[in-house]
């Protein structure tokens, strides 16, 4: 049974700053600049990877002509379109008076008991967003923050929100250059995005990755630059540039405890996270790690090759030909939890062979050992039914040649004989 870590990694982390990422903010602000590209920008990533602390902490990074606006989809109605659209004004409307601007112009929402009143949708696009334009003056825009687009695009698919609601929000693009707008969603739902074109072009969609060494230790750094580039290196390896799992060292870095204590509690803080990653692999995926954890575990110094992982499948009770496995490590490498270099494969995350040599090591051998025990008995089978044949051969032998000695039956009459040639 897979266990995941007494810590949960549920607890909201997107303030701590993730090192890394500016040639991203500056992609969005050219964006946001080019008054002529009408269409939304995507950011995607597996759990952890950032995609909420890219949006929160945007403000931070781009220019001020840029008024952002974070409206979380998880945190909002998603099954009534007026009151979603409702929560957009009244975000808005809070973050642009926390500027020095006049808000008098900008128009109230109406009173939901008025009958009289304009639908919402025409509200917002003809009514609202002009006054705000107008307010902001043209050299500013206006950036709509939309965290976990995903969940938006499964409430369109259960019947929750209109089916055209994508296109509404592109059509607001169209008619309000100054508006732009950038979603965040899992990896797992590229596919939808690249269907919402022309909301989202395929050249929109970019991928969050885990931060490479240089900006694990500045991200690091920043939080504790008591210590050595040596130790903060380590927890890079441990962590593989995770990014939550890199906000997790952040807070527990602390002078009075070694870089291994460190690396343990961080451990126990991403154990729940691992086990969900795991839950999500395929099969093949699974057993490919798998191998990996044993054969370093029998030789830690030792690199990985693909010629290893395939003798441990072909060794194991694993029902995998060569495409499976090339499919296998490919996507694992996708997913960043491997990496391959010159025929090697390793690990991008120590903490991730850890939690697999605590929790699935067992269940390997088991298989292993099964494997190996079936083997071994068939021989022994063998063995006996052969030893089985020849006895029965042999009475059958024996009784013939009794029957032969025999008299003859009901009066007499010639004996019969049984010859044995050669």
């Amino acid at each position: 049974m897979m266990q995941g870590g007494d810590a949960s990694d549920t607890q909201d982390l997107s303030h701590i700053p993730i090192a890394g990422r500016e040639a991203i903010y500056m992609q969005i602000q050219q964006h946001m600049m080019d008054t002529t590209a009408r269409h939304a920008l995507a950011y995607i990533g597996y759990h952890g990877a950032g995609k909420t602390a890219l949006l929160r902490q945007l403000p931070m990074y781009v220019d001020l002509a840029i008024i952002s606006v974070f409206l979380p989809l998880s945190d909002l109605v998603l099954d009534d379109e007026e009151a979603l659209l409702t929560r957009f004004v009244i975000r808005t409307t809070q973050v642009l008076s926390q500027y020095d601007y006049s808000m008098s112009r900008i128009p109230a929402l109406s009173d939901d008991e008025d009958e009289d009143a304009i639908p919402m949708r025409e509200w917002l696009r003809d009514d609202y967003l002009p006054e705000v334009m107008h307010v902001i003056r043209g050299q500013r825009r206006l950036l709509w923050l939309l965290d976990d687009f995903n969940l938006l695009l499964d409430a369109i698919e259960k019947g929750d929100m209109p089916k055209d609601f994508v296109s509404y929000l592109h059509s607001l693009m169209m008619t309000q250059p100054q508006l732009g707008i950038v979603v965040t969603a899992h990896t797992d739902d590229e596919a939808r995005l690249l269907a919402l074109e022309p909301f989202l072009k395929t050249s929109a969609i970019h991928r969050l990755q885990a931060l490479p060494l240089d900006a694990s230790i500045m991200m690091l750094k920043e939080a504790a630059p008591y210590f050595s580039e040596k130790d903060l290196t380590r927890l890079h390896q441990a962590t593989g540039g995770h990014p939550l799992w890199l906000a997790h060292a952040t807070t527990e870095l602390d002078a009075t405890s070694s870089i291994s204590e460190i690396i343990d509690r961080v451990f126990g803080l991403a154990s729940a996270d691992i086990a969900k990653t795991w839950g999500d692999l395929q099969p093949n995926e699974q057993y490919i790690l798998q191998a990996l954890a044993e054969l370093h575990y029998q030789n830690p110094l030792a690199d990985v090759t693909l010629d290893d992982v395939t003798r441990w499948v072909i060794n194991s009770d694993v029902n995998m030909d060569s495409t499976d496995i090339y499919s296998a490590l490919r996507s694992l490498e996708f997913r960043e939890i491997i990496s391959t270099s010159d025929s090697k494969i390793a690990f991008r995350a120590e903490l991730v062979r850890r939690w697999l040599l605590m929790n699935q090591g067992n269940q390997v051998q088991r298989q292993r050992v099964s494997k190996q025990a079936s083997n071994g008995s068939a021989p022994a089978m063998n063995g006996r039914l052969i030893v089985a044949l020849v006895v029965i051969a042999i009475v059958a032998l024996v009784v013939l040649w009794l029957l032969s000695q025999a008299p003859g039956i009901a009066g007499g009459g010639l004996v019969p004989t049984v010859t044995f040639s050669g």
